[in-house]
């Protein structure tokens, strides 16, 4: 409820205050609100002092017009140019009388943030997600002190750390030399979101790739089945920059049948990118430089993975996640195990399928000619029987020699070898039917395997460690698997394009059944047409 006051008690709050030596007057308020009960503000309020202050005339009103003027030409440049310049600029082309040279920098300045002409850095928000693995960052980047030295007849890499950097030379990176051949250490590290948890591995390379990236990631997101490192699964949605991931069709081909959304920003947005980025800071702090104290100026790639699982264990236990579990701190690692069990029941945390890599694909419109020939990077392969059509045709990234090609009308695949010219003497007017075709490849003269040999002990009884729950790992379509047809309709056709005879309902319920017990399988599907058109003519 607002106090009324008498004049002659504002009247003796005016006096007071204006009586007051220097220094006193903040202790003459608080006793004049304390005797008449009221706040200090009111006091104040009533004598006049303080409160909002008044607007004061300006002593040299032209300067904020000049100062506008100054900021417009400073804006000339793709980056504001530095203000006393511009003024400077300004008075010496005419567009600023000469007193404004005399105008205070400093002055000028506060005239620009009052005016509201200087543009202020956005703040950006804390990123938080609300679960793990709901999003996390991927980022390449180099190694701080590692280059490379030499591959070992093994496939492993032999690592030098680099221990005097120098400014900026040709040939060379981040002041590093290149290895031979221009490679250079890569670091691809994932943060979690939710949690904070951090996971890398370091490989070898010219730079950043997607197949390169693409593995790491894989290998990232497998599940190590050791409680010091729960971190696994597929995450919904995977921030990364324009990068390889960004670029590379069949990076997006193969995150798009994961089910993983791909969020990129603007080119050259660093904060987005600020959780990843910081792990790649602390690493080089205090994993890359801890390996100088070994004593030893080399290491293998394999073990410095091997350290760098070590380090990350260690990380994640000792360190506090970004989200608390049930109101209480928790380390990355803990957290990541309670954050995931208490996961909705209906969006459980999903399992990396196995060797996802594997189907990784890059895919382009070819014309198969007349002759079953098809070109792709300057060579040609052969499909069998596949004459003038269009097809989508997809190759591993793994530089496998081999072409998988789907028939555009029909979706049907087929594998497409390397074209390689007949032996003389083997050109036939009518091909080799398909039992001509088996009986030299010498199938029935291979060892099969011992179906009853006597099995070996399956160990021990293990104590199985607590894990995080997790849904399990959906079937993932392979683009490159071109052994298998489509459908059963289609594996059935191919049956009686083979088996000469008419099948009755029960037999062919059979061969129905025994194709898909085969999983669709072409050379099932041959093996058995030729298998019952030998009994048949039997």
């Amino acid at each position: 409820m607002r106090t009324e006051l008498s004049a002659a008690v504002r009247a003796a709050m005016v006096e007071a205050l204006a009586s007051a030596g220097h220094g006193e007057r903040t202790a003459t308020a608080r006793r004049l609100a304390e005797v008449y009960g009221v706040s200090v503000a009111t006091v104040y309020r009533v004598a006049g002092r303080g409160g909002t202050a008044r607007r004061r005339t300006p002593k040299n009103p032209e300067y904020r017009e000049w100062t506008r003027l100054a900021v417009a030409l400073a804006h000339r440049a793709p980056e504001a140019t530095a203000l006393d310049l511009a003024i400077r600029a300004g008075v010496e082309s005419g567009l600023l009388p000469p007193e404004a040279a005399a105008m205070p920098t400093a002055t000028a300045h506060r005239l620009a943030r009052e005016m509201g002409l200087v543009v202020r850095k956005k703040r950006t928000h804390r990123l938080h997600a609300d679960y793990p693995m709901q999003a996390v960052q991927m980022d390449g980047s180099t190694s701080q002190y590692l280059v490379v030295d030499r591959e070992l007849e093994d496939g492993d890499w032999l690592l030098r750390l680099h221990r005097r950097p120098a400014p900026q030379r040709p040939g060379g990176y981040k002041n590093k030399p290149l290895g031979r051949e221009r490679l250079r250490v890569l670091v691809y590290g994932l943060w979690d979101m939710c949690t904070g948890y951090t996971r890398a591995v370091y490989v070898v390379g010219k730079g950043e790739s997607a197949l390169d990236a693409m593995t790491a990631l894989c290998a990232m997101l497998a599940e190590t089945g050791e409680g010091r490192r729960p971190l696994h699964g597929v995450p919904e949605d995977l921030w990364s920059d324009q990068g390889p991931l960004f670029k590379s069709g069949a990076a997006r081909d193969l995150l798009e049948r994961l089910d993983v959304n791909l969020v990129t920003g603007e080119a050259y947005a660093k904060e987005r990118m600020g959780g990843v980025e910081r792990s790649h800071r602390t690493r080089w702090a205090r994993f890359e430089r801890a390996l100088f104290l070994r004593g030893r100026e080399t290491i293998l790639l394999s073990e410095l993975n091997e350290r760098l699982c070590e380090y990350e264990a260690e990380e994640n236990g000792r360190r506090s996640s970004r989200t608390p579990v049930g109101g209480r701190a928790a380390s990355r690692t803990e957290a990541w195990v309670a954050l995931t069990n208490g996961r909705p029941a209906d969006n459980p945390l999903r399992k990396l399928p196995d060797n996802p890599v594997e189907t990784l694909a890059r895919e382009a419109r070819r014309k198969v000619d007349v002759n079953g020939v098809v070109r792709w990077g300057g060579a040609e392969y052969e499909a069998e029987r596949w004459h003038d059509r269009w097809v989508i045709a997809r190759r591993g990234m793994d530089g496998s020699g081999s072409l998988v090609l789907e028939d555009e009308r029909t979706g049907e695949r087929c594998v497409a070898a390397p074209c390689r010219p007949r032996p003389y003497g083997e050109v036939r007017a009518v091909e080799k039917t398909a039992l001509e075709r088996l009986r030299e490849e010498g199938a029935a003269d291979r060892a099969a395997a011992d179906l009853y040999a006597p099995g070996g002990d399956a160990g021990g009884a293990r104590v199985t460690p607590m894990r995080a729950r997790t849904a399990p790992a959906a079937a993932l379509e392979n683009p490159l698997d071109g052994e298998r047809y489509r459908s059963l309709a289609e594996a059935m056709r191919a049956f009686t394009g083979i088996y000469p005879h008419r099948l009755s309902d029960s037999h062919r319920a059979l061969v129905r059944a025994q194709i898909e017990d085969a999983g669709l399988g072409k050379a099932a599907v041959a093996e058995l047409a030729l298998e019952m058109t030998g009994l048949a003519q039997g």
